[in-house]
C-alpha cells in the first residue's frame, strides 16, 4: 500500500495531537544501573577498610577509581528535563503545532507504518508513545 507523504504527515500530526492531550504517555528516560566495575571496585574498597594493614596509596587509587566509575555511569539529565518541560508545555497548550514538533524531535525515535497504513510513534526505548 502506497501512502503519500502528505497523508503520512497528517497521520503523524494526529498521533502527536492524541499524545498532546495525554502527555503522561511520554516516557522519561530511566536511570542506567550501576556498572559491574563500579560495584567490584566498591566491594574491594570495603574489604580494604576492614583490613588492618591498609596501604594508603592503594586506598586512594580505589577511591578515585570508584568515583570515576560512578561518575561515568551518571545519566545526562538534559533529555529528562527537556521532556518534563515539554510535558508542561503540552498541558498548557496542547494544540500548539510548534510544541508538537518539539515533542516529535525530542521524544519520537521512530514512526512505524503498519498494515493498512496504520501509523505508530515509538520512543527510543521502543515503547509506543501514542495511541
Amino acid at each position: 500500500m502506497y501512502l503519500d507523504d502528505s497523508i503520512i504527515l497528517e497521520r503523524v500530526m494526529q498521533k502527536l495531537k492524541v499524545l498532546a492531550h495525554s502527555p503522561e504517555h511520554i516516557q522519561l528516560p530511566k536511570a542506567a544501573p550501576v556498572s559491574t566495575d563500579a560495584l567490584r571496585i566498591e566491594n574491594e574498597l570495603a574489604l580494604c577498610f576492614n583490613r588492618a594493614d591498609i596501604n594508603p596509596e592503594y586506598m586512594k587509587t580505589l577511591i578515585m577509581a570508584a568515583a570515576a566509575e560512578r561518575y561515568a555511569g551518571l545519566n545526562d539529565p538534559t533529555p529528562t528535563h527537556k521532556l518534563e518541560l515539554l510535558r508542561q508545555k503540552l498541558e498548557l497548550e496542547p494544540e500548539s503545532e510548534e510544541t508538537l514538533w518539539e515533542v516529535f524531535e525530542s521524544a519520537v525515535a521512530q514512526v512505524r507504518i503498519g498494515k493498512g497504513g496504520e501509523i505508530s510513534l515509538h520512543q527510543k526505548d521502543q515503547k509506543e508513545c501514542a495511541l
